[in-house]
């Protein structure tokens, strides 16, 4: 408030009431979610995988959790060659550093594995590209952060293969996170005791 001081000073200040119902769950409110749009990882001759981190921030009133649903390839663009999404084990002796395998890690070392072939999400449970999440693999849990943004880490990690590649490439992908409201579990304490 500014003004001079021989005048009064007046302020709107908004008052958002909410009331949680018998479950405790805070009324449905639009999330206030960051998510980044863009990341990357690079293979390069020296030091091999590069990966990023995505930083998720809830503003929100709300729990939240965060989960990789969908991961596939994106057709043109920049496309000057093909990088082939395979599983870890799949990186043998003979595989050049076109042969990338990729996985998401979170909190508590939750990880999803990337994969582009079939006709399934593209998000793994498991490192051998067969196990699917129906709802996609869930990587962070948030706090609510209406009052302190709550931030949560991704990291984009991988491994190549050694051998060579004679012309450099590049490939889009496309990743989707899902973003979830955290219901709170009706709970009952009868005599002290919960049930």
């Amino acid at each position: 408030i500014e003004t001079q001081d021989d005048k009064d000073g007046r302020a709107n200040v908004t008052i958002t009431g909410n009331i949680t119902d018998e479950k405790d769950n805070m009324p449905a409110t639009a999330f206030r979610v960051t998510v980044p749009t863009t990341a990357s990882f690079t293979v390069n001759k020296s030091k091999g995988f590069i990966g990023t981190g995505l930083e998720v921030k809830n503003e929100g009133t709300q729990k939240i959790e965060v989960y990789a649903q969908n991961f596939s390839r994106t057709e043109g663009g920049t496309d000057t060659g093909t990088i082939n999404i395979v599983k870890e084990s799949a990186l043998t002796p003979d595989k050049t550093r076109a042969d990338v395998a990729l996985k998401l890690i979170g909190e508590d070392g939750n990880k999803a594995y990337l994969g582009v072939e079939g006709n399934g999400s593209g998000v793994y449970k498991t490192e051998d590209l067969r196990t699917e999440e129906a709802g996609g693999v869930k990587l962070l849990t948030l706090s609510a952060g209406d009052k302190n943004a709550q931030k949560g880490t991704i990291l984009l990690r991988g491994s190549a293969g050694t051998g060579k590649v004679e012309k450099s490439i590049s490939n889009n992908f496309q990743l989707t996170l899902r973003i979830k409201k955290v219901m709170n579990k009706e709970e009952q304490v009868v005599s002290g005791e919960q049930q």
